[in-house]
């Protein structure tokens, strides 16, 4: 599969995946005049989680010693491998001249090189689809998992208006995978492996695990445990 170039944003904490919303606030004005040329443009972007790297250590070069002494340490952030892309659209503006963007996600893709720093991060990329698989699922685990995410929206999601058309935007299994993922699952690590992992079925498995009761909305901690120490790196 061929390669191609988007701007990248990583942001520590925050996993994102295919046809769901996220809201990013934004106050660095290189981010911001990328995302303010891209919604005019229609343009995607790769939204990927922060990884630390470093941290570097910055020389304090006013010593008259021979050697410089440590002033301060800098850690610094680069995107995972895997991230999504999606198309952002600016929400609001506020006075100290922040933005609140808003980004929807259209698909996989795998972060590669990047080609370019200023005046904002551009990478090489590479779309990451779902492989084509004939496994069948077990009776009833796709409605099973249907049902926690609706009494998930009805716990949570007041606007019923709202919940509709959440539901409307899960047309797939995948679909489902995805918005669980990103709805109930609440620890990052968790997160990340399930986008990682280009098997539907596999996904679909991993969650039925970890959400064993009827109406769970928080993953069982020793199941967790075992997906992470047992996670297959792509």
């Amino acid at each position: 599969m061929s390669s191609f170039e988007l701007p990248v944003i990583a942001i520590p904490n925050m996993v994102f995946f295919p046809r769901t919303t996220i809201h990013i606030y934004l106050n660095n004005e290189k981010h911001i005049a990328m995302l303010e040329k891209m919604c005019k443009d229609n343009k995607e972007l790769i939204i990927s989680l922060a990884v630390a790297v470093g941290p570097s250590e910055i020389y304090d070069t006013s010593s008259s010693n021979d050697k410089f002494s440590v002033k301060s340490k800098m850690v610094y952030y680069a995107p995972m491998k895997i991230g999504t892309s999606g198309y952002p659209k600016i929400v609001r503006s506020f006075e100290n001249g922040s933005i609140e963007v808003a980004v929807k996600g259209r698909r996989r893709v795998i972060v590669e090189g990047i080609v370019q720093n200023l005046p904002h991060p551009v990478f090489s990329v590479r779309e990451y689809p779902d492989r084509t698989e004939s496994k069948i699922f077990s009776e009833g685990i796709i409605e099973r998992l249907e049902n926690i995410f609706e009494k998930w929206e009805e716990s949570y999601i007041d606007d019923s208006i709202k919940r509709e058309e959440i539901l409307g935007e899960i047309t797939s299994v995948a679909h489902l995978a995805d918005f669980i993922s990103h709805f109930i699952i609440d620890d990052i690590e968790l997160k990340q492996i399930l986008l990682e992992n280009d098997s539907v079925f596999e996904r679909i498995q991993i969650l039925s695990s970890l959400l064993k009761d009827d109406h769970p909305f928080k993953p069982d901690l020793e199941i967790a445990r075992m997906v992470k120490d047992f996670d297959p790196k792509v």
